[in-house]
């Protein structure tokens, strides 16, 4: 007990420490009777906020009091419920509870933004997420579960058109009944079909394929069980797409966490036209998981004339050939091939951190992805209770904690933390931390200090470090049951042993 107080002391005396080297700022919405529905981070110094009016703030972030702007204010039939920002920073697309969309766009910082285009995404039900992506695309998302894909056309500002439809809902991993809500999504490329991945509310992680090409009139099963099939029938809530686009829209889910997907992040592969990418995905079941994403193409042959007349006259169907290719190029040979793509899913690892945090909300990857080191340079935002915890997966280690409330408010967490060797170069550490305090505040805490200071690398900052450092990484994130060695270690080899733990994962060292 002496010991655990002991602990407990000194973690609560470092927290003290980092709060001190945490800036502090805040602002609150003018009007009392709006509230904040999203917020959007995309760099340290900016933070962009939607409220329930159809109010949509830039704010700067720095010292106070914070410069906020109003750059754009939609009056229509509907309350605002969500919103997104793309990634040239200057691209909104929003969604209203009357079931339609809005684009909206300025054409520099310092200029507000206009409406481009209204559009109707739902007829019988509100939406419940919008999410931007690459390419002038964005997803919306109801609470079944159904997504629509939409996309401003390239060369055109106010031509926004239906790309295809998924429903997600129609998936029964993670639970069998009840409504299926996207809380998160992200885009990559792949090759050169644009992969959307969705995460709902149950832990299934659904990719959506959308490609330039049209949709075929036979439609392949796939050979894997993790693979499935493209959604046959529309939902009744969305509107017939676009005869100007006709995207072909495929659907592969598979089940990631057994909670709520809180986040999802795409990682392509360096390699350009690349057919893998990865997935990290953090969920409230406390775990982070990364997962690769392979792209399989399938050429299926068509039958010239005389090959089917041949057929014909024996009475047989016309059969197609089918081939897989892991290709980069991801086309046929010939032009009689029919080139079909599909995903597979392939788990790479799982990190669970412990310490009581059971609802991950945030994971920031510090470098390059390695597959095959799990805890490498990856620091987490979790709630524990109503607190924040900032936490460095490698070390095992809480470096920061907040009481903000919980998870349930719209937050956006952004981290750079140096690794250990990059410490010695004096490198500096950046943490911006926004939420929502009591629905009309934006609270913000941001850290930007040398490394050094941090860590107490140096001797001269030892004494008013704020974070511990480990001596040796943690195996595990709990408790670890049983330890059996494979190679008893000799004076001339080191040996190899199995630790298995509370968290149901299994270490070999």
């Amino acid at each position: 007990n002496n010991n655990n107080s002991h602990t407990n002391n000194n973690s609560n005396n470092n927290n003290n420490k980092a709060d001190q080297l945490f800036d502090r700022s805040s602002w609150s919405l003018p009007d009392g009777s709006d509230w904040i529905r999203e917020i959007a981070l995309l760099d340290h110094g900016k933070a962009f906020v939607a409220t329930n009016e159809g109010r949509l703030w830039e704010v700067l972030l720095g010292d106070e009091p914070l410069d906020a702007q109003l750059i754009f204010h939609h009056v229509g039939s509907g309350n605002v419920t969500s919103c997104s920002v793309g990634p040239d920073a200057n691209t909104f697309w929003m969604g209203c509870s009357d079931g339609s969309g809005l684009l909206v766009q300025r054409t520099s910082n310092s200029e507000p933004a206009t409406l481009v285009k209204a559009f109707n995404v739902f007829t019988n039900c509100r939406v419940s997420a919008v999410f931007a992506g690459l390419g002038g695309a964005a997803v919306y998302t109801d609470h079944s579960g159904n997504a629509s894909l939409w996309r401003q056309e390239p060369g055109s500002d106010s031509v926004v058109s239906p790309c295809g439809r998924a429903a997600c809902g129609a998936s029964k991993l993670g639970a069998s009944k009840g409504n299926r809500r996207i809380l998160c999504a992200d885009s990559l490329r792949l090759s050169d079909v644009s992969v959307w991945a969705l995460g709902d509310e149950h832990g299934a992680l659904h990719c959506l394929l959308s490609s330039s090409s049209p949709p075929s009139s036979s439609s392949s099963s796939s050979k894997s069980p993790e693979s499935s099939k493209s959604s046959s029938s529309p939902p009744s809530s969305m509107p017939p797409p676009s005869s100007s686009f006709s995207t072909s829209l495929k659907l592969a889910s598979k089940l990631v966490h057994q909670g709520k997907i809180n986040s999802v992040r795409c990682l392509p592969e360096p390699a350009e036209a690349s057919s893998k990418g990865y997935l990290l995905t953090t969920g409230a079941d406390g775990h982070v998981v990364l997962t690769r994403l392979l792209l399989l193409h399938r050429r299926r042959r068509r039958r010239s004339s005389d090959e089917q007349g041949k057929k014909g006259s024996k009475g047989e169907q016309e059969q197609e050939d089918e081939h897989e290719d892991e290709g980069e190029d991801g086309h046929g040979k010939g032009d009689d091939a029919l080139v079909e793509s599909e995903l597979l899913f392939e788990q790479c690892w799982v990190v669970r951190p412990g310490c009581g945090l059971k609802h991950v909300a945030h994971a920031c990857l510090q470098g390059d992805l390695h597959p095959g080191q799990p805890k490498a340079s990856l620091i987490l935002g979790a709630f524990r209770s109503a607190e924040f915890v900032l936490f460095d997966a490698r070390e095992g280690l809480e470096l920061w904690r907040h009481r903000c409330g919980g998870g349930k408010r719209p937050n956006c967490l952004l981290a750079e933390w140096p690794s250990e060797a990059s410490t010695s170069k004096q490198s500096a550490a950046k943490v911006t931390f926004v939420y929502s305090a009591e629905a009309k505040k934006l609270e913000v805490h941001r850290l930007d200090r040398n490394s050094a200071a941090l860590t107490g690398n140096s001797p001269a900052a030892a004494s008013s470090a704020v974070a511990a450092r480990t001596l040796r990484p943690p195996l595990h994130g709990r408790e670890i049951h049983s330890v059996k060695w494979i190679l008893a270690p000799t004076v001339s080899q080191p040996g190899i042993l199995v630790t298995a733990a509370e968290e149901r994962e299994g270490n070999l060292k």
